[in-house]
């Protein structure tokens, strides 16, 4: 989706102790450097996923997603390898948010390479169909299948937005040729008031999760064809009392780690059209059959 594809300097010892013992644990379980230099050369992957398999699927999650780290941003790096939107079907050597979370969770739930490409077509595509139409457009919306939401389980009071997803208006502002028989679609969305995520109780989040940061930008509908709901998306990863943000930054130009409850005192609480977060547990390969 184009639109979802888009600290504090002063630390003290305690915060450095924390981060320390964050970059350990993270180390012991991806079982390699922070980032082994992966590339558009896919051929480090196959023996990733293969060494990977006796992990459990929280930590091979973890895992891959720390392998992501400081790999550059770029927005909208897909496609279908050919028709309106030739870019590859993956890459691992540029991400926007919605992107890295996609080849995460593929790489993630594959057995072996080819299976890896299948688990990527399935998560970024709508009944298995390979085109641009059928692409998985609208976070909010077209995601479900590999997620499960979870954001009324993390022990505070939520609030409700709706919004009208438009997917033929939003097809037409790409190219009048594209038509389809979608229809607009009313969708309300349960989330987290940005004043209260630091009132969530830590003990429901799971030791990796999705985040989304829930959007309320009436006026984006005018140029876009349709409300979107989720402006940015990115990995939350629990250790201990600690939870950091993993996601690919336009802002800093690739993907970063961050405090997560900095990263919303920082730049969700400011903005005047950013409104909260959803939470979403991430389905194993089984569930999701």
């Amino acid at each position: 989706m184009t639109f979802v594809a888009k600290h504090h300097n002063i630390i003290g010892m305690k915060k450095i102790n924390q981060i320390f013992i964050i970059t350990i644990a993270l180390f012991m379980i991806t079982g390699c450097d922070k980032n082994p230099k992966i590339n558009n050369d896919d051929k480090k992957i196959p023996e990733l996923i293969n060494a990977r398999q006796s992990m459990t699927y929280s930590d091979r999650l973890v895992a891959f997603a720390w392998d992501f780290i400081d790999t550059p941003y770029q927005l909208d790096p897909l496609g279908e390898g050919t028709g309106f939107d030739p870019d590859p079907l993956y890459r691992f050597d540029k991400f926007d948010c919605v992107t890295y979370i996609e080849i995460v969770i593929a790489l993630a739930g594959a057995d072996n390479f080819a299976d890896f490409i299948t688990q990527k077509k399935e998560v970024s595509y709508l009944n298995n169909q390979i085109d641009y139409i059928h692409r998985r457009h609208f976070f909010e919306l077209d995601h479900t299948d590999a997620l499960n939401d979870i954001t009324n389980n993390m022990g505070i009071r939520t609030k409700n937005i709706t919004g009208i997803i438009d997917k033929q208006k939003w097809l037409l502002t790409k190219a009048t040729s594209i038509h389809s028989d979608f229809i607009p679609h009313k969708l309300t969305l349960e989330y987290i008031d940005k004043h209260d995520v630091l009132k969530m109780n830590l003990l429901y989040l799971p030791q990796i999760s999705v985040v989304g940061i829930v959007m309320d930008n009436p006026k984006l509908r005018e140029t876009s064809g349709s409300d979107v709901m989720i402006s940015h998306v990115g990995f939350l990863v629990k250790i201990d009392d600690n939870v950091d943000i993993i996601h690919a930054s336009s802002g800093a130009g690739h993907i970063i780690r961050q405090d997560f409850f900095e990263y919303i005192n920082d730049t969700v609480k400011p903005s005047k059209t950013r409104v909260g977060i959803k939470i979403w547990d991430i389905k194993t390969p089984k569930d999701k059959q």
